[in-house]
């Protein structure tokens, strides 16, 4: 699958939105809630992140996910802050630094208004 970093923010926003759009249901939320639900806990080379299908939770206590894929790519929602990021691009082979990535620096920028 070939996608723009605005197209994976755009899914982002199904998840952030419990799978509507528009008012119309596109993702089921029964299916939501199961392909966010962690399904199995990654070890220290994956950050101890939580997995369930195909998305990451990177932290047990927070309302935050990541579908992280090959190179750079990410699909970041922080429901807590209503936030949708998604990124493309060549990045550090940690999975996890991505997260940290976009927490220290693109929230930032959301929040100054620079972008």
């Amino acid at each position: 699958m070939c996608m723009s970093a605005k197209d994976m923010a755009v899914i982002g926003e199904l998840v952030l939105n419990d799978g509507m759009c528009n008012g119309k249901r596109i993702i089921s939320e029964e299916y939501l809630r199961d392909m966010l639900k962690p399904h199995l806990k990654l070890g220290e080379k994956m950050g101890f992140m939580n997995y369930g299908y195909l998305w990451y939770k990177p932290y047990d206590d927070r309302d935050v996910y990541a579908a992280i894929g090959d190179s750079g790519n990410i699909i970041y929602v922080n429901k807590e802050e209503n936030i949708s990021v998604g990124m493309t691009g060549t990045f550090k082979p940690r999975i996890f630094d991505r997260v940290q990535f976009i927490e220290d620096k693109v929230k930032e920028a959301i929040y100054s208004g620079e972008i």
